[in-house]
């Protein structure tokens, strides 16, 4: 297997479950378009090469958010979301 791939997937471990299930569906839809051609069509190459590009600035910037940390960001946002919504009301 691909250093870099072996390395991805030991991190992957280590990700919030919301980011990992994001991976896990990324990595299906490839899997399954794949499978039915055995190649990928220069769109799904292209989607690819993005993903893998994501993922490795991902791990370049690194951080280290726990699922509270997610959790307190997406609160806070739908909070600001739903303060601003009312006042348009």
């Amino acid at each position: 297997m691909d250093k870099r791939l072996e390395e991805l997937i030991q991190r992957v471990k280590s990700w919030p479950a919301a980011a990992r299930e994001e991976a896990i569906m990324a990595l299906t839809e490839i899997d399954e378009r794949i499978a039915d051609t055995d190649e990928l069509s220069p769109e799904d190459q292209e989607k690819l090469t993005a993903l893998r590009e994501m993922i490795n600035k991902s791990i370049a910037e690194g951080g280290d958010f726990s699922d509270e940390d997610i959790e307190e960001s997406i609160r806070s946002r739908l909070d600001a979301w739903e303060k601003s919504r009312r006042k348009s009301a």
